[in-house]
């Protein structure tokens, strides 16, 4: 149950007062869940009853009154927006008591409930102009990072802020109420900059036991065999090693890890193996050992092909040479499920594609030769200068 509709309204509207009938339409589709959770948190509690209608004019308003009910109280409530302008610019309209119900979506509470779902830990004072708020901070691989919350998309405050960022010793997490545009102005400038982070509160939250909750992040469990069908699961917790997820027996007798930043992949002469590097001792796998190998385990497919390719690029590539953007989306995919099987980290070893650069950058170390080879080459290179 996601909360997309909400969002997109809060996005659009901007939280406080709000009328109900608004409200209910966005939640049409999110579903009755969703509203008693809002309500449950105090995210959505009711508000009094609007004193203004919309009137035909430019910055113009009718104010509301109410016909004078029977002494007993008794009848139909009933009410009407007159144009207070003297002389009257708009007729007199009858307005139904719904239509005057009002909300109070808190952006406070709102912010709460995020941190509590996302496990932030709030800041001890909230640093926030009108436009972008600091949640906190979370832990992700082992790294902290600052967390921020953008009520707008592309707003000066946010661009000021990222600039300060960019040289920030600690990673940062931009998160949006919906996702801002693929070429957005925004995006295009900081996507190469692996210590900044966008994502949209819309594809990270969903309703569970009636709270606002966590969505669900897909993991990928190793087929058993080479070639057998891969199996997905849900993980509710943050990105982590998990016990389901097993590295390649290949790599036995190497030490644990479990963040990309620690493997080193290269580059050898043989189409069929790549070098892994842990702490200076070496291992040969195969594409067999990737499962990225033909049914009869003989030849390697094209996405090891362009795991050797991305080696070869010290870890920055393009897709362009495997035909159509599908297929090299396609392939980028198989490379990361590969990957991810192999090392048991479950986290994405891609960084996000980089729009100013065109191109992917790896967050695992990737060398064109051995580490050794590569030294000895850069020593001789700075002697000789």
């Amino acid at each position: 149950m996601r909360l997309r509709g909400f969002l997109g309204l809060l996005a659009a509207h901007g939280g406080g007062e709000m009328r109900a009938c608004d409200l209910e339409a966005a939640l049409a589709d999110d579903g009755r869940e969703a509203r008693s959770a809002l309500r449950a948190q105090g995210v959505v509690r009711d508000a009094a009853r609007a004193l203004t209608v919309p009137c035909d004019g430019l910055g113009c308003a009718r104010e509301v009154r109410e016909l004078p009910r029977a002494s007993d109280g008794t009848g139909e409530r009933r009410f009407f927006g007159v144009c207070t302008r003297e002389p009257e610019a708009c007729e007199l309209i009858e307005v139904h008591e719904r239509e005057l119900a009002q909300v109070l979506v808190s952006r406070e509470a709102l912010v709460a409930a995020v941190q509590r779902a996302l496990k932030i830990t709030p800041p001890l004072a909230h640093e926030s102009c009108a436009d972008v708020l600091s949640l906190g901070e979370e832990i992700t691989d082992g790294d902290v990072r600052d967390v921020w919350l953008a009520w707008r998309h592309d707003s000066p405050a946010l661009h000021a802020l990222l600039g300060d960022r960019a040289s920030a010793a600690r990673g940062t997490r931009i998160l949006f109420l919906t996702p801002p545009a693929e070429d957005a102005p925004l995006l295009a400038r900081y996507a190469a900059d692996a210590r900044i982070a966008f994502d949209a509160l819309t594809e990270l939250l969903t309703v569970r036991d009636g709270q606002i909750a966590e969505l669900p992040r897909l993991k990928v469990v190793p087929a058993a065999r080479p070639g057998a069908a891969e199996t997905m699961t849900r993980e509710a917790s943050p990105v982590r090693a998990s016990p389901l997820l097993q590295r390649s027996p290949a790599l036995d007798g190497l030490r644990e890890w479990t963040r990309w930043g620690e493997i080193t992949l290269f580059d050898v002469d043989d189409e069929a193996l790549l070098g892994v590097c842990i702490d200076d001792r070496l291992r040969r796998l195969s594409c067999v050992d990737f499962h990225l190998a033909s049914v009869d385990g003989r030849k390697p497919l094209a996405a090891f092909d362009l795991l050797k390719t991305i080696c070869r690029g010290s870890g920055l590539f393009t897709t362009r040479a495997y035909g159509s953007r599908d297929n090299g989306k396609r392939l980028v995919s198989d490379v990361r499920k590969a990957l991810v099987a192999t090392f048991a980290i479950e986290s994405d070893p891609f960084e996000r594609y980089s729009f100013r650069d065109r191109c992917w950058k790896v967050k695992f170390r990737a060398l064109a030769a051995p580490p050794k080879v590569i030294a000895s080459a850069t020593r001789e290179h700075l002697g000789s200068r």
